[in-house]
């Protein structure tokens, strides 16, 4: 260091210094309080400070500027920039604090380098949002919806009609999923061929019909069915086991606490005191373990139907305060996190698959509801995704009602499948009700950051004169991803341009590997071979990194004429641009 710079270093000290000690004689001044701190923060500069998270819930920070012993102060402020924990002066580069009840601090170190007679005093303010990796949530007083039980019967309802015939269930018949339902129940599912099935046995699918028929006629028998199931499971399953792939599959294991917390909701009182003990047990457990980081699904349904479960399980059922809190907490940090990553900022879901469009939008609409008056701040976060989601719904469809085969979906009756979602918004009420009620869509409508374009001659025409065309510059990940990039789906008094749409999930099996591939969609071939899909030792696919600037460049809507042009490099060193345009 320069003799100029150690000495405008040092007159800064001392001055410093001289304020501390006028500041210690005369601590009750405000304004010499005020004046302290802009001096101190107009020579304070930020530095590397890292952290990992320890086996016991606490962090640990780390100072990584200058020497072992550079640190001689950690400071913890609240959300007003007030200490409320300093360490002592302990010359240790390290610092452990419990952030588990804290979401709203800053963590502070101030850094000593170079000699004693040669100094500069550092600090480093660190949010606890950055540290966590996921953003905090607010979260007020518990206050269940006086809605709650309605909002449970649409959430069953949204799960879809994956359930068996109610007389097949009473007779323990589960041929169709390949699997003996006769009571004790072997929950592991051996010889099962088709994976899924394993997953909607132990998620509980299959009660569904004989519930709903409960609800309706309010036969104690029905009721019994359901709970007899319920206890079979929890008896032969009282802690986690890594023996089946299928009793705690990660999403079977939220599919399942969902279902128990809404089944027992209304059965609680067909059980006696024992049979409650014996499910609230088991709740208790499950939604401990689905509380835990280490079983949680991060970036996936999966994850957000873990959270959902946690949440409905907290808000119904867990007693202690503190817990129930940090539930909830934890259950919204994650769900928005999730959310953040898998909506486009135009509401447009990113895993190119209208199914799953609508299921992600069902679940994101129910936490919304659920908590909208505990964590208005969550509530207000998740408006932009369930308006854009509607919107985009709304846009795929095609004018015979149908949604296009997109990705993992098949080509199937939209209007039905939305029904209970978009029943209040007033775009879809104009749809339903054939133009005597709500607003009309626009005809034209583009998601740029989404990828998706929707071009129609008039949502007045039929679906024998009217024309609807879809173009698809979305890659955003390998989930229920086919390869489709840029491809353009017709419709004109009927299907025209369309593609191969949604086989199974194997995807070592040849046929299925032929509709996800190029082959099964209208775009570039280059060398006789479709877009590269990777596909691991699991089976599942993945796309290549390139795939991932594939995105709409440049769009225009007018009364007569609209365009949209996308862009793709799925092939090392090919580039291809596309552009469609409608001319009515």
């Amino acid at each position: 260091m320069n003799f100029f710079k150690k000495r405008i270093i040092s007159i800064i000290a001392v001055i410093l210094m001289i304020i501390a000690l006028i500041f210690a004689a005369y601590p009750e001044t405000p304004a010499l309080q005020q004046s302290l701190r802009n001096i101190l923060e107009k020579f304070i500069t930020p530095q590397e400070i890292s952290w990992t998270l320890n086996s016991d819930g606490t962090y640990t920070f780390v100072n990584h500027m200058g020497d072992k012993d550079s640190i001689y102060a950690w400071y913890v402020l609240d959300e007003n920039g007030e200490p409320i924990y300093k360490t002592k002066y302990s010359e240790s580069p390290e610092f452990i604090y419990d952030l588990k009840n804290d979401h709203s601090l800053t963590i502070k170190g101030f850094v000593r380098t170079g000699t004693e007679a040669d100094y500069e005093q550092t600090s480093y303010k660190l949010p606890i949002v950055d540290v966590l990796g996921i953003r905090q949530y607010a979260v007020s007083d518990v206050k269940l919806p006086d809605h709650i039980n309605d909002l449970l019967y649409r959430e069953l309802i949204s799960m879809g009609a994956d359930s068996l015939p109610s007389e097949k269930v009473r007779n323990g018949d589960g041929s169709d999923w390949e699997v003996d339902l006769s009571l004790p129940v072997d929950w592991t599912c051996p010889n099962i061929s088709v994976r899924s099935y394993g997953t909607l046995i132990n998620g509980f699918n299959f009660l569904d019909t004989i519930y709903l028929e409960y609800l309706e006629s309010r036969n104690e028998s029905d009721g019994r069915v359901v709970l007899s199931y319920m206890l079979d499971w929890a008896s032969q399953n009282p802690t986690y086991s890594n023996h089946s792939e299928w009793i705690w599959h990660d999403d079977a294991t939220a599919r399942r606490v969902l279902r128990w917390c809404i089944y027992y909701n209304e059965l609680k009182s067909l059980c006696s005191e024992d049979e409650q003990a014996i499910l609230e047990a088991s709740l208790s457990y499950q939604a401990g373990l689905l509380n835990s980081d280490d079983f949680y699904t991060e970036q996936h349904n999966h994850g957000m139907h873990q959270d959902i479960a946690l949440l409905v399980y907290s808000f119904l059922y867990e007693n202690n305060s503190e817990l129930q809190k940090e539930y909830i907490v934890k259950a919204l940090s994650r769900t928005g996190n999730y959310l953040d990553y898998v909506y486009a900022d135009d509401g447009v879901h990113k895993e190119h698959s209208p199914y799953y469009a609508r299921d992600v939008l069902a679940d994101t609409m129910f936490i919304e509801n659920l908590v909208r008056n505990t964590s208005p701040e969550f509530s207000e976060h998740v408006q932009q995704y369930i308006a854009g989601g509607q919107k985009y719904l709304i846009q795929l469809i095609e004018p015979d009602g149908s949604w296009p085969s997109l990705g993992d979906s098949s080509k199937t009756t939209a209007i039905s499948a939305i029904s209970t979602v978009l029943a209040d918004n007033a775009e879809f009420q104009f749809l339903q009700s054939g133009g005597e009620n709500g607003t009309c869509p626009a005809s034209d409508y583009v998601f740029e950051d989404g990828g998706y374009a929707m071009f129609r001659s008039s949502w007045a025409d039929s679906a024998e004169e009217a024309t609807w065309m879809l173009f698809n510059a979305a890659t955003h990940s390998s989930t229920h991803k086919h390869g489709d990039d840029l491809e353009v789906l017709l419709y004109h008094k009927g299907d025209l341009l369309v593609e191969a749409g949604k086989r199974n999930y194997n995807y070592s099996d040849q046929m299925t590997a032929w509709a996800y591939s190029g082959y099964g969609h209208n775009v570039l071939i280059v060398n006789d071979e479709p877009y590269p899909v990777k596909v691991g030792g699991n089976g599942f696919q993945s796309i290549y990194s390139d795939a991932l600037k594939t995105g709409i460049t440049d769009y225009a809507i007018s009364e007569n004429t609209s365009s949209v042009t996308g862009f793709e490099c799925r092939f090392e060193n090919v580039e291809q641009t596309r552009e469609l345009t409608y001319n009515r």
